[in-house]
């Protein structure tokens, strides 16, 4: 039986929240990334995996070859989505720091827009969406996810995409954001079941889940395909080398068991620097806050004002909903519509995405970035508890 019809949200004001929010996000990352060009900090990045990427982008951008070494092949890269794309930025003359810095910081502010509409379609309040959506450009570990180089922030994203996606029923959309997620990181798949449960209960019929699956599927053939071509395995060697680590240095990788003992360390990085690790420590972080601080003051202040003369008798033409005013003229409401189901299906898939690594790989390195999609649990969980408060 198909789901219940989806009730209507308001629309006003929200685009100008959305506008406030990639204007917070291109603050933070101006704010962050200004040491890499003043001359204060050498341009580089924290983790070897960036540079491994770079080097890959570099050797297929010159060469056309997938190789760290040349003449060599070899799968020493989990996402092939990312290394494509750098490799055809250093085609056009960039630099792999400057090509990789740009390219994360064009998915962060792709993913900080499609999450707010998302929150909101998820039935949180204005103010709540608006707060939900600026813990991720405000939270200092997903910047230094961003800005390491790695395909983080671009994972994200194709995930938002493909969740707001499936939140308009428009489930062939969802699907090939599906594909490209895979190719992003194999474990995008497990997003895909999930999305196709909620569109066979939307729909009541199997069409759109089986489009959805085999949309998904359809990613995770190239990406098996392309490392059976190069390395003769299904999977990249770089999982190999992270069990290796994740044991300890033994040939075997530890059960759950060792995952719920390396997990406190994650949630205690969490902690310290989801919205505090860039903030409280390091002079950037301080002024990060301050800007957003005015920022948000302008923004209050002329919304007040646009607010004022809105509701001003004597201003000019009469304000929305006087009398006299036709329908026609009056604010458009409601355009939009509230998804029920959406909480639902990100929590499914975030349960099965810990699970998996709790199983394959329970390893806690990297601040945690292996478990980076909770950070949009966090951020939904957020805007829901501050619509739930102003209900109440």
């Amino acid at each position: 039986m198909p789901a219940a019809a989806p009730q209507s949200i308001p629309g006003k004001g929200v685009r100008r929240d959305a506008l406030f929010l990639l204007l917070l996000t291109a603050l933070s990352l101006m704010l962050f990334t200004r040491p890499l060009f003043d001359g204060s900090l050498e341009a580089g990045f924290p983790l070897d995996d960036g540079w491994i990427h770079a080097v890959y982008a570099r050797n297929l951008a010159g060469h056309g070859e997938f190789a760290f070494n040349p003449g060599e092949p070899s799968t020493g890269t989990t996402s092939l989505l990312w290394t494509v794309l750098l490799a055809a930025a250093l085609t056009t003359g960039g630099n792999p720091v400057t090509s990789a810095l740009l390219l994360a910081a064009v998915c962060l502010l792709v993913l900080v827009a499609v999450w707010h509409r998302l929150l909101l379609r998820t039935g949180a309040g204005r103010m709540a969406a608006l707060a939900g959506a600026a813990l991720l450009p405000l939270s200092g570990i997903l910047q230094w996810w961003t800005l390491s180089g790695m395909e983080t922030a671009l994972f994200l994203m194709l995930a938002a995409l493909a969740l707001e996606a499936c939140s308009r029923d428009r489930f062939a959309w969802s699907g090939s954001w599906l594909a490209l997620l895979v190719l992003a990181r194999p474990e995008g798949i497990l997003l895909a079941p999930v999305i196709a449960v909620f569109a066979w209960r939307r729909r009541g019929t199997p069409r759109a889940a089986l489009l959805v699956t085999g949309l998904a599927a359809a990613g995770l053939a190239v990406y098996v395909g392309w490392n059976l071509a190069v390395s003769g395995a299904p999977w990249t060697s770089t999982m190999a080398g992270r069990r290796w680590l994740a044991a300890g240095g033994h040939p075997a990788a530890p059960g759950i068991s060792a995952f719920l003992t390396a997990f406190p360390d994650i949630l205690l990085r969490w902690t310290r620097l989801l919205l505090w690790g860039a903030v409280r420590w390091s002079p950037t972080g301080i002024r990060i806050l301050a800007a957003a601080a005015g920022v948000s003051l302008i923004w209050v202040a002329g919304a007040a004002v646009l607010r004022r003369r809105r509701l001003n008798p004597h201003s000019r033409g009469r304000r929305p909903g006087a009398p006299g005013t036709s329908r026609a003229a009056q604010p458009t409401e409601g355009r939009s519509t509230v998804a029920p189901g959406i909480p639902s299906v990100l929590g499914t898939w975030l349960l099965l995405h810990t699970a998996a690594y709790a199983a394959l790989l329970p390893y806690p390195g990297h601040a945690g970035r292996y478990l980076a999609p909770l950070l949009l649990g966090v951020s939904l969980l957020l805007a829901r508890i501050l619509s739930s408060s102003r209900a109440a």
